[in-house]
């Protein structure tokens, strides 16, 4: 089996599969997605979304803003 493997940021894993099939791993080595790129990458982009609104919204808190 031939496999490519990217490390993205938060310990995510975008492994390619042959067929050109994607997984999406999270750190723990649970699989969220497998499919194509665009939908893999999509979830990971969904994912560090909301991460990033989660530190803003704690930034904003402990700032008393």
């Amino acid at each position: 089996m031939i496999y490519f493997l990217y490390y993205i940021k938060n310990k995510m894993e975008l492994v390619r599969l042959i067929n050109d099939t994607w997984q999406l791993i999270d750190g723990q080595g649970a699989l969220l997605r497998q499919g194509s790129w665009d939908e893999c990458f999509d979830l990971l982009a969904e994912l560090s979304r909301e991460e990033e609104n989660e530190s803003y919204a704690s930034f904003l808190g402990m700032s008393g803003i």
